[in-house]
């Protein structure tokens, strides 16, 4: 027996049922990147037709444009993002909502309104019914166009806003927010190997490719952004432990989990972020939810691979709620998942970079909500007394 075959070896353990096979390499330290990735190398599964036709079809860039509003999310089309050169994509271009006339709005109320990843979702809450009625803060989700969504949550934040609460929260606990603000979490670390739970659930994920429009793309990026801020405030906040309101901390700061947001640019992401966590949460201090923002930044920069076990972690804090938020799963988290183990981690530091450019534009001014003036004025009463 030669070198070769003594460095070749199949094992099977009985008690896991696992088998291992350790084969050399054609090429000796060449390296394959991605294989950690593993519902991305999964097969497809194949649909099939009662009438023995493909329900899919491959496109090529001639189609792409025709037929990408009939299908957002494509199961086995020939392409993938992280193949794609990622163009530069208007990140502070401000988008405007579609009009809509009367014979839009009723024909939207028959066919639904899209949400979800790319939204590709509709119908949704129609068909569950009450069961998922405390699953989002947006009523009759499936009628109301983004721009509706967007007002109403705008408004319900106005009025959510506690002045009293906020400042008790920036003058009385500062021992408090100084330790959250201290710790580290586990994106600061060195780049860890994804854990054996991350790759039970990546095996039960169902391998899709997405084909995307240059729109589209820059949507499910603005809303990584938002939903990755919900987490690592809650990480924060709790300094790494389990807490059994991490589900609503979540979905709560994330006005893509909560509202259905659609966002146009990427201010409008820093500041519905910063906005919703002085408006909500236990714990109301800016300089929090800007070290949150910096943490979606390090989470960013750091690449897929940190960015998969981000979401993979709030896949798992949604599948246990008792109050229906693990359907948000099935209208984004999955799909999340599955994308980004194809993404450029080039693409992922281009957004961070426009991150930190919209957070150095967004002050407590840019909020709506007074905070100068009221942090001025109660600096001005304990001076006083």
């Amino acid at each position: 027996m030669d070198d070769k075959e003594e460095n070749i070896a199949i094992s099977y353990d009985c008690d896991t049922g696992v088998c291992h096979v350790r084969l050399l390499k054609s090429f000796q330290g060449e390296h394959f990147e991605g294989l950690d990735m593993i519902t991305s190398l999964m097969a497809v599964p194949k649909i099939r037709a009662s009438n023995n036709t493909s329900l899919i079809q491959e496109l090529d860039d001639n189609d792409r444009e025709q037929h990408h509003h009939d299908n957002h999310v494509t199961e086995g089309v020939n392409q993938e993002e992280g193949d794609q050169k990622d163009d530069e994509l208007e990140w502070f271009f401000e988008g405007t909502m579609p009009s809509f006339t009367e014979e839009s709005t009723s024909r939207q109320h028959i066919l639904g309104e899209k949400y979800g990843f790319a939204n590709g979702k509709d119908n949704v809450f129609n068909r569950l019914g009450d069961e998922v009625v405390l699953a989002i803060d947006l009523k009759d989700p499936d009628v109301k166009p983004p721009s509706v969504r967007r007002r109403e949550r705008i408004q319900q934040e106005n009025e959510k806003f506690d002045e009293d609460y906020y400042l008790s929260c920036l003058f009385e606990q500062q021992d408090q927010v100084k330790n959250m603000l201290e710790f580290k979490p586990f994106w600061m670390e060195e780049q860890e190997d994804l854990t054996d739970n991350d790759l039970y659930d990546m095996k039960n994920l169902s391998n899709k490719k997405y084909l995307l429009d240059r729109q589209e793309k820059k949507q499910v990026l603005l809303s990584l952004i938002d939903i990755l801020f919900g987490f690592t405030y809650d990480v924060r906040v709790n300094e790494g432990e389990d807490c059994s309101e991490s589900n609503w901390n979540i979905c709560k700061l994330s006005s893509t989990l909560s509202w259905l947001e659609t966002y146009s640019n990427i201010t409008d992401v820093v500041e519905s972020c910063l906005r919703r966590s002085i408006i909500y949460p236990l714990v109301r201090h800016y300089d929090i939810s800007l070290k949150c923002l910096q943490d979606v930044l390090t989470i960013l920069r750091k690449g897929r691979k940190t960015v998969l076990r981000c979401l993979l972690m709030i896949r798992r804090i949604l599948v246990k709620t008792i109050d229906s938020k693990y359907i948000l799963n099935d209208i984004y988290i999955n799909d999340y998942c599955v994308w980004i183990q194809r993404m450029d981690n080039s693409t992922l530091i281009k957004v961070a970079d426009s991150l930190e450019k919209a957070m150095s534009q967004v002050n407590k001014g840019s909020l709506g909500l007074d905070l100068e003036l009221l942090e001025g004025a109660a600096k001005l009463c304990l001076e006083e007394k």
